[in-house]
């Protein structure tokens, strides 16, 4: 079974409250320009979220809150190039993570996508129902999607304010006074990212320079 169509037809919250009534299981994936979102669901709750976007990658949400470092996960993508294995279940063998601490954070990344997702009003889905779970879930994590729509309003408002202010991630931001990069403390969080929006870096590439959302 299958279902497709337009979010103007259909909105990201009356898809999920459709599938979450219906407990279905299968994958959800979502398009809105050139982002694309999938959500796996099983027996209607959320157990995995991926994004095209490397700012949402599990490996640098683990560098933004500090976990890692860039180094580590250098090492962590080499590593898992060559054993298909997840850089979360990499951490966790080697004893260098409690899987408590993956869990919330594999919990938030479906949070923070379904968040990032109720603020598309236009674009495609499609939802593919299958008997089976998520492929290569290795730790199991279970999200509410009545609790993800009823916590997302707000931060869906804000992901729809910030998107009429930064179209995407491609987008390149002006320093309108220089006088603000003198006045900023060498070496503070300010000046960091006003000199990398005067060296041209598209927001895409400040997040993952500063390693913050």
């Amino acid at each position: 079974m299958s279902l497709q169509g337009t979010l103007d037809s259909m909105s990201v919250i009356d898809l999920f409250a459709w599938i979450e009534s219906r407990r279905h299981t299968g994958e959800v994936s979502l398009v809105c320009g050139s982002e694309e979102r999938d959500f796996f669901v099983e027996n209607g709750a959320l157990v995995r979220a991926g994004s095209n976007k490397p700012t949402e990658f599990l490996g640098q949400m683990l560098v933004n809150v500090g976990y890692i470092d860039t180094d580590t996960l250098d090492n962590l993508q080499k590593t898992q190039s060559i054993t298909k294995t997840s850089i979360g279940k990499t951490l966790v063998d080697a004893g260098q993570m409690d899987p408590t601490v993956l869990l919330t954070t594999l919990e938030l990344k479906i949070r923070e996508s379904f968040y990032a997702a109720m603020a598309w009003e236009t674009g495609n889905f499609l939802f593919s129902a299958t008997r089976r779970t998520a492929p290569f879930v290795e730790f199991e994590v279970r999200v509410s999607i009545d609790e993800c729509i009823r916590e997302g309003e707000s931060r869906a408002a804000d992901w729809k304010r910030v998107r009429r202010a930064i179209p995407d991630d491609d987008t390149r931001l002006l320093v309108p006074n220089p006088l603000w990069l003198e006045r900023a403390k060498p070496g503070s969080p300010s000046a960091l990212l006003l000199g990398d929006i005067q060296a041209g870096l598209c927001v895409r590439d400040v997040i993952l320079a500063r390693h913050s959302l």
